[in-house]
């Protein structure tokens, strides 16, 4: 039989969110082009790691942000507005029975982007978000795209990073020229 859902207590969610040193009534936000400090303090609180803070020490956060997921919402890849993500790592690839494969460690490389998402207080940071809103939505309309709200397209970026499938084993790597690719045409067809 199914397991029955959790139900959370009355109150629970608004004592979760009193706890947070994020909650505030009202948040005079700053102009974006000196946003910065507001949000390292409140980025800050998101996460322990200190891997978020170093990433913190980059300027201009909120353009880069909504750049960052504007593009992961088109299906391309954010490295350029957010390259204190990449991996510092080169990708390596092993022959295993004949076939070449990504090294393991290549994977790996992603562990600690991961291992921060996976860190983050998800309470704190939906609070952030609706706080900073107006912030993110002033440098969206900046990009000057077609698209509707920052928050759409965010839900799109969401979308997207979900269709990434979960690969268990060894997948097999062609090279062509000074890259590699997938010979499966549905990974290869996947988004960067």
């Amino acid at each position: 039989t199914p397991a029955e859902p959790v139900e959370s207590q009355p109150g629970q969610e608004e004592e979760a969110a009193a706890a947070s040193p994020l909650v505030r009534e009202a948040v005079p936000l700053p102009a974006l082009e000196e946003s910065d400090a507001l949000i390292r303090e409140m980025a800050g609180d998101l996460s322990a790691r200190s891997e978020l803070r170093a990433w913190l020490t980059a300027p201009d956060l909120v353009r880069r942000f909504v750049a960052g997921v504007a593009n992961v919402a088109d299906g391309e890849s954010p490295r350029e507005q957010l390259p204190f993500l990449a991996p510092k790592e080169r990708f390596r690839v092993v022959q295993r029975e004949g076939r070449l494969v990504a090294d393991p460690g290549s994977h790996a490389r992603y562990d600690i982007a991961a291992d921060v998402f996976g860190s983050l207080n998800v309470p704190t940071a939906v609070r952030a978000f609706r706080l900073l809103e107006p912030l993110f939505e002033e440098a969206f309309a900046d990009l000057g795209l077609p698209e509707g709200s920052f928050e759409e397209v965010l839900g799109r970026a969401i979308h997207e990073l979900l269709q990434a499938p979960r690969i268990e084993a060894a997948v097999e790597l062609q090279r062509v020229g000074n890259y590699y690719e997938y010979p499966d045409e549905e990974l290869e067809g996947l988004s960067p």
